[in-house]
């Protein structure tokens, strides 16, 4: 079976709160570069999200927030 998304904090989140997480931004956006859609939420904060977008873009990177739906 081919995982289609994984949702909750990603290994590495939450950025915004802890800086010593922050060094491992790098390793994360990488380990998330199989997905076709990364949707990023509140957790991943401002850091995390600029980030994402730098490396996958807008047309990857989306937003997360309560009541979103996605369908594959």
């Amino acid at each position: 079976m081919k995982v289609g998304a994984v949702t909750g904090p990603t290994p590495g989140m939450p950025w915004r709160q802890h800086g010593s997480l922050r060094a491992t931004i790098p390793d994360t956006v990488e380990a998330l570069r199989a997905f076709a859609i990364v949707a990023a939420g509140h957790c991943t904060g401002w850091r995390g999200i600029t980030a994402l977008t730098n490396v996958f873009g807008d047309g990857k990177v989306v937003p997360l927030s309560v009541g979103k739906r996605f369908s594959f």
